[in-house]
């Protein structure tokens, strides 16, 4: 494999990689290609955590419910609500279920960074890092966008999600292990045949989610609450995403359903969850009718200007 890959850690950085593929294929190799490789799905990246992070254990299992939360305690005894995202694998909807739900392990070292596809809404961290990095080495810049979600496995199949999972942390390396890479350098001629994955500077980033979808209407219909049917599950979805959609015409950072909540000002990502399914407490699901009615409510440029004051997103 060369001596750039014979590291004691067992794996490589991406110019490494980069470097190794030139050198196998006969072809220049840059870093952007590598990470395009991996969005593609024919590389598997890993993550390396210079410091420890919290993380709780568990498994996926098939989806037989909506997606709510687990609540875990750190050692501070301070609670937090993580999001059972869903994920499809195979094409089916799979939820996290932790081992132990208020179980938090330190997580270091050297995982795998699965780049998941999502159902319902969510946002994949690791895959909104990886195209915000591609778009920095393609001299195609945007906001850095922060995920729903991080997940990492081992080979051995144990599994963690990340407590803070809303971005990589900064110091953390993203790296290739030398099985993967043994594994790719097979399949190196078929690769340079596909088409490449080039995620838009300034527009969203994915059209996985329905908060991403633009429209194609080139006069497209202004949000309007009152046309919106609040009273069924389907319509409060509809709404929302209508809402969002409206958002995202004007907004150059991507607006998605948990800038909702958050402005909202107070209650919970469950709260919300409820809300669009009609389900939960009758107390808690009334006060957050009474916050998404109001939320919704707001003009668009409103609604952004809250979100700015807020911090929630930057200023453009």
């Amino acid at each position: 494999m060369g001596e750039l890959l014979d590291t004691l850690e067992g794996w490589s950085t991406i110019r490494d990689v980069a470097a190794q593929l030139s050198r196998d294929s006969g072809k220049t190799v840059k870093e952007a290609e590598v990470l395009d490789i991996a969005l593609r799905g024919h590389l598997t990246l890993s993550v390396n955590f210079v410091q420890d992070v919290a993380g709780t254990p568990g498994s996926f299992v098939p989806r037989t419910e909506p997606a709510q939360v687990v609540v875990v305690t750190l050692d501070d005894n301070e609670p937090v609500e993580v999001p059972r995202c869903t994920i499809k694998l195979n094409g089916s909807p799979y939820v996290f279920l932790p081992t132990e739900p208020e179980k938090v392990v330190m997580v270091n070292g050297t995982w795998d960074l699965p780049l998941v596809d999502t159902d319902g809404g969510w946002e994949d961290t690791a895959r909104l890092d990886v195209e915000h990095r591609l778009r920095r080495l393609t001299d195609a810049p945007g906001p850095r966008i922060g995920g729903d979600f991080l997940f990492v496995n081992r080979p051995d199949g144990t599994w963690r999600q990340i407590l803070d999972g809303r971005y990589l942390p900064d110091d953390a390396d993203l790296v290739v292990r030398t099985a993967a890479l043994d594994e790719l350098l097979r399949r190196i001629p078929s690769l340079w045949d596909e088409e490449p994955h080039n995620p838009p500077a300034e527009e969203p980033l994915s059209v996985r989610s329905v908060d991403a979808v633009a429209p194609t209407d080139p006069t497209p219909v202004p949000f309007d609450l009152a046309a919106q049917d609040l009273e069924t599950n389907e319509g409060r979805k509809a709404a929302v995403e209508a809402f969002l959609s409206a958002c995202n015409r004007v907004s150059q950072q991507r607006i998605l359903k948990k800038h909702i909540s958050q402005a909202m000002g107070h209650g919970t990502v469950r709260s919300f969850q409820y809300w669009l399914e009609m389900k939960g407490p009758p107390k808690e699901t009334l006060a957050c009718d009474q916050n998404v009615r109001r939320v919704l409510a707001m003009s668009i440029p409103d609604f952004l200007a809250l979100l700015r004051c807020k911090r929630y997103i930057k200023d453009e």
